[in-house]
């Protein structure tokens, strides 16, 4: 432990299991705990600790599952009725946040457990996380690819409220062909509402006993399926003191680390309005392999971190996933690792430019989920590449935005001069209301189509907001003409299933980088302050055409 002080850890996360605290109804016992504990605030640490009321798997101190029943205790999961279940109506290992008897009794754990906690270690204790499910975020459980809760309670409430059956989520969609799902928004809200109003009241109660809540989030915009249900880091800003964004580095499928997805999700994150956002990089996923559960964290993991934080802004950094016990790993104390931790104040300040606001719908990403072409979610990588363009650029500043933006913090978008929509086929009505009142320039991509949440295909917005008459999308190459007079061209690239669209102009609206072949399509259509772009720049690699989408940018947002 004393390497970990000289590393520059100042506080240590630990778990704290509501079944081994709360064996009979009313009676807890944290004995088990706080030797623990008491050693850990001896060596000079804070403590975060996770009340665990999720499901999932437990581990002791040398890594040996232990029954499930620990983290709920067994008296409550008795009664099925406080339990989840999944899309074929089976009872999961996971409480429903739909039982009012179940959130009233995790409701009264957490007050027991901030009393008791503060009352010993007082501000010792840097905050209490809430934890609901087996993956210990904020968010909906997931139970083998199903989605959850479709307790009876919930079923019928959704009934009640939409009069209609809850609709069946156990695919992925794929924006080549989608699969229209008559209630599908209605679902996500239905959920999400739910899921605030719980997180909120466990707020509510742990700052009612002096304590600070911590609210963890997985890697969302372009998770692998319904298990990151995107909404839950929107809904929640005013009911979490510090919100912690956590990336695996892995993406759903394989290891992915990426430095700019922890850039952009602290960025959101950031203009939601949470108090204090934290960068969490977890190393599991960068194990050597072979020596067991303490395994050894591959040095490269730390090299990615430091990578990350350089383009990332942040409260503090939480570096986990070395496994159980007090695992001092030399990489914490890598001299790249630590000057960019003595930089985080320094990035918190940011660049000066142009702010653009960087749309990232939910609705796109929550219904296609795991929309995957060529190895890639297009979607995330057309956000991920675009924010990166962005702030590599000397001119603008760019804010990750969404209709919770909108919605719970409209105060930040109050000096957005441009808003850039990244390949979103989804937009819902406050965000098309909110685009077509904006005075100053909208940037869209190009997109296969625009869609209703539930997934039927509307051609509307592009028609009367972008003023597109007709596009194509082209398999073949495409050369055109700058205003400059410089040819550009852009070859076929596997990557895609179309590299780009010709766009045709409805009348009175300008094609700028007109075709060879047909001057009156091309790759930009201008309707004053709303420009559409027939491809996706910062995803191509094409230098050539990104320095040129950056400069009209500019342009017209200076007219």
């Amino acid at each position: 432990m004393p390497r970990l002080s000289n590393a520059g850890v100042s506080a240590v996360t630990v778990f704290l299991k509501w079944g081994r605290v709360e064996l009979k109804p009313g009676h807890f016992d944290y004995s088990y705990y706080l030797p623990t504990f008491d050693r850990i605030v001896a060596k000079g640490f804070d403590l975060i600790i996770r009340l665990d009321a999720g499901g999932g798997i437990v581990l002791d101190e040398n890594g040996k599952e232990l029954p499930k029943s620990l983290a709920i205790p067994t008296w409550v999961r008795a009664d099925m009725s406080n339990l989840a279940y999944d899309a074929f109506g089976k009872p999961t290992a996971e409480l429903s946040y739909f039982s009012d008897n179940a959130i009233d009794n995790v409701d009264r754990f957490y007050a027991n457990a901030t009393r008791t906690l503060i009352g010993r270690y007082g501000e010792k204790i840097r905050g209490l996380a809430i934890v609901l499910t087996a993956e210990q975020e904020v968010r909906y459980g997931q139970n083998k690819y199903t989605w959850r809760d479709f307790n009876p309670i919930a079923v019928e409430r959704f009934r009640d409220k939409y009069n209609q059956d809850m609709p069946f989520i156990n695919f992925a969609q794929r924006i080549a062909k989608p699969k229209e799902i008559p209630g599908y928004h209605n679902f996500n809200k239905f959920r999400a509402e739910q899921l605030r109003e719980v997180v909120c009241r466990l707020h509510a109660t742990i700052k009612a006993n002096k304590g600070r809540s911590f609210g963890y989030f997985g890697g969302f915009f372009g998770p692998h399926d319904g298990v990151m249900l995107l909404s839950s880091v929107g809904e929640v800003p005013d009911c979490l003191d510090v919100a912690v964004m956590d990336y695996n580095f892995m993406d759903g499928w394989e290891l992915n680390p990426d430095p700019w997805r922890m850039a952009v999700m602290t960025n959101y994150a950031m203009g939601l309005g949470y108090s204090e956002v934290l960068a969490g990089y977890y190393v599991e996923r960068y194990r050597r392999k072979g020596a067991g559960f303490l395994d050894t964290v591959d040095p490269a993991a730390f090299g990615e971190i430091a990578k990350s934080m350089r383009v990332t802004r942040m409260g503090g950094v939480e570096i986990a996933g070395f496994g159980s016990g007090f695992v001092e790993f030399e990489g914490l104390s890598a001299p790249e690792l630590q000057h960019e931790i003595q930089q985080i104040e320094a990035k918190k300040k940011g660049k000066e430019g142009i702010k653009v606001g960087v749309l990232a719908s939910h609705e796109t990403f929550n219904f296609f989920i795991a929309d995957r072409f060529k190895g890639r979610n297009i979607h995330s990588q057309a956000l991920l590449r675009t924010y990166e363009m962005l702030y590599n650029s000397q001119k603008f500043v760019p804010q990750v935005i969404s209709s919770r933006t909108i919605e719970r913090n409209p105060e930040t978008l109050e000096d957005i001069d441009i808003i850039y929509i990244p390949h979103q086929p989804i937009l819902n009505d406050r965000e098309v209301q909110y685009i077509n009142s904006f005075p100053g320039l909208v940037v869209q991509d190009m997109r296969a189509g625009t869609y209703t949440a539930d997934g039927s295909k509307v051609d509307e917005f592009q028609r009367d907001t972008f003023c597109i008459d007709s596009l194509s999308y082209a398999n073949g190459n495409f050369t055109g003409w700058t205003s400059d007079g410089e040819r550009i061209r852009i070859d076929r690239d596997e990557r895609f299933e179309a590299t780009h669209a010709v766009l045709t102009a409805k009348p009175g609206c300008e094609v700028l980088m007109p075709s060879v072949n047909s001057p009156r399509s091309g790759l930009f259509v201008r309707n004053g302050k709303r420009l559409a772009i027939g491809a996706i720049p910062p995803l191509l690699g094409h230098k050539a055409l990104t320095d040129f989408t950056l400069k009209l940018i500019w342009d017209l947002a200076k007219e």
